[in-house]
């Protein structure tokens, strides 16, 4: 940020934050998945609400598969690797377990377990699995994956197809999305000055619709001090209209100067 500060000052520009980059405002969710790729759903699981942490693909043998997954990961595997999708049950319901009791590791270390270790140390349980390739569980696999609780999403599209869509997921923060949220807050109030931006806007609070408009909306919204901070990011639109606004209203002010 000093460099950046320093060489924004050589064209008069004064830096008032940096935002660091936080990986979880970028998971989307299993709600976005649904609505953005076409499938079917074979079962919501515990929470359509809960952030996909981790993609893999289960093209290799169960326990090289596990090695390579845990808590919050999402795995994309053909319907008909039976092998796969029994180990990963088996690995989730070992996973649950330990998080329940975790002086039952040495007991458990024999079963199938996870590899990886989840980014939120409160996720106990997979995100979920999409099964590609046109092949559906068979029904006994299927009512496994109810019994655990896990979300389960069909598609007629090949793995890698599928892999590049939930890529390039369009991530937006809603409502629901309160973990995103409490980060967003935290960033702008450490990162940000926004009292000093406030400060800026002063000289043209003669300009209908700009700073209180402006105003509100920052202390509110960039703050995230919106009624149960709901509309966060909602919020944050109407700043940049309010801001669009101002900016209208003071070019045109200076043109009759």
């Amino acid at each position: 940020p000093d460099i950046l500060r320093r060489g924004l000052a050589l064209h008069g520009i004064e830096l008032l934050g940096v935002l660091p980059y936080r990986p979880i405002l970028s998971h989307p969710t299993l709600t976005m998945l649904i609505e953005q790729m076409p499938g079917e759903v074979l079962h919501e699981g515990d929470d359509m609400d809960r952030a996909i942490e981790h993609v893999a693909i289960g093209s290799m043998q169960p326990r090289h598969v596990l090695e390579r997954i845990g808590p919050g990961s999402l795995l994309i595997v053909p319907g008909d690797r039976e092998d796969v999708i029994n180990a990963t049950i088996a690995a989730n319901r070992t996973q649950r377990k330990l998080d329940r009791e975790p002086g039952l590791l040495d007991r458990l270390r024999r079963r199938s377990h996870f590899g990886r270790t989840p980014d939120d140390p409160s996720v106990s349980s997979l995100a979920g699995m999409v099964f590609s390739g046109g092949y559906r569980p068979r029904d006994r696999d299927l009512e496994a994956i109810r019994d655990a609780g896990l979300f389960a999403y069909f598609v007629e599209a090949e793995t890698y197809d599928v892999a590049s869509e939930i890529h390039d997921l369009l991530v937006k923060t809603h409502s629901a999305d309160t973990a995103k949220i409490d980060e967003i807050k935290r960033l702008v109030a450490e990162h940000f000055d926004v009292e000093g931006l406030l400060h800026r806007l002063e000289p043209y609070a003669g300009v209908p619709g700009g700073l209180v408009s402006a105003s509100e909306t920052v202390r509110h919204s960039a703050l995230g001090q919106t009624r149960s901070g709901r509309y966060l990011h909602g919020g944050l639109r109407r700043l940049a209209r309010a801001a669009s606004s101002l900016g209208d209203a003071i070019r045109g002010r200076e043109d009759r100067h």
